[in-house]
């Protein structure tokens, strides 16, 4: 027998995208499925326009549209989706958003044969031409949570929570469920899932369409907000990692390095490094891998020691050098001439630091 579906939509002011978003899970091949529409308290005519489409449409499937009293966000929104659904497995689809006319079928056809915690299809973006990351794996089985962790953490599969069919059991037994008040919660969802997970599902065809909007919240978010929210991100994986004993594994802690690099570059490309004090003063408190494991693994590496050898500086040293790492690392390239010129730079530092102690 077919697994039931549930399709968790959260609906906050999108007036203008929810009937075809509604119309692309109305129309699937795959019709075990239930709809859970939240309403998180939206000010426009999204809801009239569900309830429009329903009556005309008479949908066969069951549909369940759960009011929020108050606007409590998209991550309490998901997870008001996840205690109210019945599936075996859950699909999170963002309300601006579509998918093909397959997509549920495709998934779920993979998840019975290779009995997933987690399926994920590809998607195409429409509304902008800036980078978004990509399903970088082709059709595949990864088994074994150790190669998921690698994979994740070496960028092969993106973070978004949209287009991933997830197994039920798999999120309540884990407590995976979205950090409420947080934006950019996938980025720690998505983490979290992979240091869980024992086998993910790939299949390399687009079953998610990708619309970016001029005016969605992270496109209006100010520099000081997104700032904190990444903050968060941060300290939570991190702290997440550390309490599965993961800092130590190669792959999980160069993530969590690149990072709190990526969050240095939005500080110096926005003009912002005013906040770069309040940013070294989390990095140095927050727990990271021992030093000779470090030491170890990035001996021979330089774009990799270049941006983690203020760990080896006194914190006077470490705060000055960590501002300077993305000009270091344009530097010192890793043709070996440049290379050598680092390591006698990075000595000279370290000589000058215990002299100054």
């Amino acid at each position: 027998m077919k697994p039931l579906i549930s399709i968790i939509i959260p609906v906050y002011n999108v007036a203008p995208f929810i009937k075809s978003c509604l119309h692309s899970v109305l129309n699937q091949t795959y019709k075990n499925i239930e709809i859970i529409i939240i309403n998180d308290k939206t000010t426009d005519e999204s809801i009239s326009i569900i309830k429009d489409v329903l009556q005309k449409e008479a949908p066969s499937v069951p549909i369940k549209i759960i009011e929020h009293a108050e606007n409590k966000g998209l991550s309490s929104a998901r997870n008001t989706g996840i205690k109210n659904s019945r599936g075996e497995y859950l699909y999170f689809l963002d309300s601006d958003d579509e998918i093909s006319t397959d997509c549920i079928e495709t998934l779920s056809n993979r998840a019975r044969i290779s009995c997933a915690d987690i399926v994920i299809g590809d998607y195409i973006v429409q509304g902008s031409s800036d980078f978004f990351p990509p399903l970088e794996l082709g059709t595949s089985i990864i088994k074994g949570n150790s190669k998921i962790i690698q994979a994740y953490m070496q960028e092969k599969f993106y973070v978004m929570a949209w287009n991933k069919l997830v197994r039920k059991e798999f999120i309540v037994k884990n407590n995976l469920y979205f950090k409420n008040n947080l934006i950019h919660e996938d980025c720690l969802w998505s983490f979290q899932c992979a240091c869980k997970a024992e086998i993910i599902d790939i299949i390399k065809q687009t079953t998610y369409i990708y619309k970016i909007q001029k005016k969605s919240i992270t496109s209006t978010l100010t520099f000081e907000k997104d700032f904190q929210m990444y903050k968060i991100i941060l300290t939570e994986i991190t702290n997440y990692a550390n309490g599965l004993h993961l800092l130590n594994n190669k792959d999980v802690f160069s993530f969590i390095e690149e990072e709190k690099l990526r969050l240095l570059r939005k500080c110096i490309y926005a003009e912002h490094t005013d906040y770069i004090p309040t940013l070294y003063t989390l990095i140095r408190l927050l727990p990271h891998a021992k030093h000779y494991k470090i030491l170890y693994w990035e001996l021979f590496n330089v774009r990799k020691l270049i941006r983690d050898a203020h760990y080896f500086f006194s914190p006077r040293l470490a705060e000055s050098y960590y501002k300077s790492v993305p000009e270091m690392q344009n530097k010192y390239s890793p043709k070996k001439r440049k290379a050598i010129g680092f390591y006698k730079h990075i000595i000279k530092l370290l000589i000058c630091d215990i002299r100054n102690k």
